[in-house]
């Protein structure tokens, strides 16, 4: 432990630093015992610890505290709370910089200061200087960490975990799966996930029977994540955290979960009567923002959150569309303020054209995509519409074909990771069947239809500059492309181009590859020698380099016989 501190009077007691040696840019976390305190942990108007800090160059920061409990993990890997444990307060910070900082932790009572203890502390110099994730700074068209690092977000949703009993919506409280899948992701290079924090099944704090304002049934949930957190970090996946998901708010629409829900009047503890209600209530607000509260408090301080969602497809509930905005620009504004570390916030819809999804509150625009074989049209259409009308990424944080078809399957996720990546969005259009691939291959040596897919996608993204401003999207007029049954997606510089070349007619509605042959197509580049180089987009391969010198500013490329699809990368050699 990096140290203790005790108080002579007050309701603090003492605090304890809890991280062994505290590092910018990395997890500090610490340990405060209050005696004598009353009320409900979970209300901060009732009872609530504030921590304040400041940082070496003079700024200061306020973070929430948060209750803990110790749970116990059997051997099936089941976590259940410890009886015999009494909850405790933490607070968990990421220091950005090294150097010294002083911090303070004040308890209060009905909004009335009953204690606070003063220390101080120091953070050693970062071993990882990435920092947070937020958008690229200058064309506001990509993401970057904040040692300017270009991120580019390749994998599929992860949501809940495996073994689902959707008519109790029960799940095994574990990380079995989480674990297998998140490590397949890495050993391919894939990057990016998406959990959901809403699902009553598994990591939702609302389930039929809980609380809506306190959380402490669920703290063994609150654990799991904590845990899952590490496993994120681990295999180096960036999630994005969802709070709340469409079938909870919705009766009889899509998904719905309505006679599930803790707010539901007909359960134990609810209070509403129509689901719409969520989005207006005054107390349900106020349970909202004591919901972000505790999440920004106990997991704010994670790097490896990509960015809070306040709902998933916001558009399936029964909300007013007008309730709905303003809803989201209130726990907007409250989650800025209310988390420490800098997070991207957003919300996702289901139609591509919900007018929410557009406001300039959030950080990028989130698409869901479906049925379109392949998806490649729709994803390029929707990705070119979005980046010539609003200065944000977009990002199709779901996609997906039909589930269970193996094959069918595949084709379409190919497809999607590279329609995303090469149709000028910052990132693969992410898939949903994360069940049925781990399904295929769960037991097997078999990762084919599985994960092996992602690194390939992932070595071609490290070569395109995200931050160009010369840079433009190209499609096959643009190229003069000129085989029917080819297409081409990607970008094209001052000094070089990354392409992506498939042939349209292979779908999963028509999945029997045709060897393309005779293409031609023309770029615009400046003259001098440059290196052409082609990409197998399978097995992640240059399988053919030849150099070549470009004159007048033109160059007529015919690339080699290939089936299904290929990519390009032609550059100036300096």
């Amino acid at each position: 432990m990096c140290f203790t501190k005790t108080a002579d009077n007050g309701k603090i007691k003492k605090i304890v630093c809890l991280t062994e040696k505290i590092t910018a840019y990395k997890l500090a976390e610490f340990e405060i015992t209050v005696e004598g305190a009353v009320g409900n942990a979970f209300d901060p108007d009732s009872l609530r610890l504030d921590f304040t800090y400041s940082s070496p160059d003079g700024k200061t920061h306020t973070h929430p505290c948060f209750i803990y409990r110790k749970v116990n993990i059997d051997e099936n890997g089941v976590y259940t709370l410890d009886p015999a444990a009494e909850p405790v307060w933490r607070a968990r910070i990421t220091p950005t910089l090294h150097g010294s900082y002083s911090g303070e932790i004040a308890l209060f009572e009905n909004n009335a200061e009953t204690g606070k203890i003063s220390f101080d502390f120091a953070a050693a110099a970062a071993e990882d200087t990435r920092g947070f994730i937020g958008v690229e700074k200058s064309l506001h068209k990509a993401f970057q960490f904040e040692n300017g690092k270009i991120f580019t977000p390749i994998g599929q949703n992860v949501c809940w975990g495996e073994k689902i009993n959707w008519k109790e919506r029960t799940s095994p409280e574990t990380l079995d799966m989480h674990r297998r899948i998140f490590e397949k992701m890495h050993m391919f290079k894939a990057n990016w996930s998406r959990i959901w924090l809403s699902a009553e099944w598994d990591l939702g704090f609302f389930g039929k029977n809980s609380r809506t304002d306190d959380f402490s049934s669920v703290l063994n949930r609150a654990a799991r994540l904590d845990d899952l957190m590490k496993i994120m970090e681990e295999n180096e996946i960036y999630s994005v955290m969802v709070f709340y998901y469409h079938g909870m708010f919705n009766d009889g629409g899509a998904n719905t979960a309505w006679e599930y829900n803790a707010f539901n009047v007909k359960n134990p503890h609810g209070y509403l009567e129509n689901p719409g209600d969520f989005f207006t209530n005054p107390r349900c607000i106020k349970e909202a923002k004591q919901y972000l509260r505790y999440i920004t408090a106990r997991y704010g301080y994670s790097r490896n959150i990509f960015t809070w969602e306040l709902f998933n497809e916001v558009n399936f509930t029964d909300g007013d569309p007008d309730d709905i905005r303003a809803w989201h620009h209130e726990m907007t504004e409250f989650l800025r303020k209310t988390d420490a570390h800098p997070h991207m916030v957003t919300t996702s819809s289901s139609v591509n054209r919900y007018p929410l999804i557009f406001d300039d509150i959030f950080d990028y625009i989130n698409m869901h995509r479906y049925g379109d074989p392949g998806n490649v049209k729709m994803i390029a259409h929707e990705a070119y519409l979005a980046f010539h009308d609003f200065d944000r990424p977009i990002m199709m944080e779901e996609s997906g074909y039909d589930a269970y078809h193996p094959f069918t399957h595949y084709v379409a996720r190919h497809c999607q990771l590279w329609a995303g990546l090469m149709a000028n969005t910052p990132a693969t259009a992410m898939e949903w069947f994360w069940e049925e691939w781990d399904l295929y291959t769960n037991g097997t040596d078999d990762i084919y239809y599985s994960y092996r897919d992602f690194a390939p996608a992932a070595d071609f993204a490290e070569l395109i500059p995200r931050a160009d401003p010369h840079q433009r999207f190209v499609s096959r007029e643009r190229l003069a492309l000129n085989h029917p049954r080819a297409d081409v997606l990607g970008y094209n510089g001052v000094d070089y181009a990354y392409l992506w070349i498939y042939d349209s007619c292979y779908t999963v509605k028509n999945p029997e590859p045709v060897k393309i042959t005779d293409v031609t197509m023309e770029l615009f580049l400046e003259n001098g020698e440059y290196l052409i180089r082609w990409f197998d987009t399978y097995t992640g391969t240059f399988f053919k380099t030849e150099r070549t010198e470009i004159k007048g500013r033109f160059i007529r490329i015919a690339p080699p016989e290939f089936t299904k699809d290929i990519a390009l990368a032609i550059e100036k050699i300096k």
